[in-house]
């Protein structure tokens, strides 16, 4: 009983914990991406909820890992075990996180409570770069132009020296140079790693948000993910090394939610094939009509199962090995 009251309390925990640290994190992302050199950064009150309603569904995303990593050192009877995690990532997904999706759209509305980025003036005063062309910003922009100076340009070297108009808008190539940040200068100072990184997050967090929307069917299709993630459940007694099954459960759980982000970001050609293959000559035209990811909850469980039945295959070896031995603990 201990051990199941230990699990509820590092549950609460980590969504807890979780949501603090993931809406920090948000608001020193939100803040570098909106950051304009020469202005000073206040995280106002639209920017924390904005960085809270992003937090609770990224916390909600890593459950099944963060849960699963417990497991592995604190495994008690393997029948209730199995139980108790189910029934934790069914809570977290099948109850939290479409509260968390109501909360957002209540908040936020439709729409998102932060300003776009394009549209954020840029001072002046400074020297911006895009792509190899050199500008000087002579005075703060307006209606996504600026007033600038070509100091240098490979492609119009005729034009240097000169003054101009700037397109800085969300559809410019000064925006998308600079992506993801706002200011060219922001982005020669910091690695864009990270924020590369959360934007593959991202793609994952607004299929959920679009899955909501679009009805049950289609949220319970974007559950599969969540089947996936909580497969690697099976890993936790695959070796008798800790640090093989904490390997094992990360990876796997990396590699299903990088696929499920490209899926969504790239793969178009793919994703175009096997909708075609499903939807095509009018199949299916329920889900079609309403946007409803078949494809995607396919794979997602067929990754569900393979990894069942790798990590029971492999489960099954070690005990059997170790029994042979007489030191298996079960």
């Amino acid at each position: 009983m201990k051990k199941r009251i230990d699990f509820i309390l590092y549950y609460l925990f980590i969504l807890i914990a979780g949501c603090f640290c993931a809406t920090f994190v948000y608001v020193q992302y939100i803040g570098c991406t909106h950051f304009v050199t020469g202005n000073m950064f206040h995280p106002a009150k639209e920017i924390v909820l904005a960085a809270f309603f992003q937090s609770v569904p990224l916390v909600l995303l890593c459950v099944p890992l963060l849960l699963a990593v417990y497991k592995i050192r604190h495994l008690y009877n393997p029948v209730w075990s199995v139980i108790s995690f189910a029934l934790m990532c069914a809570f977290s997904w099948g109850i939290l996180y479409p509260l968390a999706e109501t909360g957002k759209k209540s908040a936020c509305g439709n729409g998102s409570i932060l300003l776009n980025t394009g549209e954020i003036p840029l001072s002046g005063g400074y020297f911006r770069k895009s792509a190899e062309a050199v500008y000087y910003f002579t005075d703060e922009s307006e209606n996504k132009v600026a007033d600038v100076m070509l100091l240098h340009s490979p492609e119009n070297p005729d034009k240097s020296g000169g003054f101009m108009k700037l397109d800085v808008s969300e559809n410019s190539d000064f925006y998308k140079n600079a992506f993801p940040f706002r200011d060219s200068c922001v982005k020669e100072s910091l690695n864009d790693i990270p924020y590369e990184i959360i934007g593959c997050i991202d793609n994952i967090l607004k299929a959920a948000e679009d899955a909501w929307q679009n009805g049950i069917i289609a949220w319970a299709c974007f559950c599969s993910l969540c089947l996936a993630l909580a497969s690697s459940y099976s890993y936790i007694k695959m070796s008798t090394w800790r640090m093989v099954n904490y390997l094992a459960v990360v990876l796997t759980n990396m590699i299903i939610l990088v696929f499920n982000s490209l899926y969504y970001s790239g793969f178009a050609g793919m994703r175009t094939f096997l909708k075609n293959a499903l939807y095509g000559n009018g199949r299916l035209a329920f889900f079609s009509s309403r946007n409803i990811d078949i494809p995607l909850c396919i794979l997602n469980v067929a990754a569900a199962v393979a990894v069942i039945c790798i990590g029971c295959s492999v489960t099954a070896v070690t005990k059997r090995r170790q029994q042979d031995r007489g030191g298996y603990e079960s």
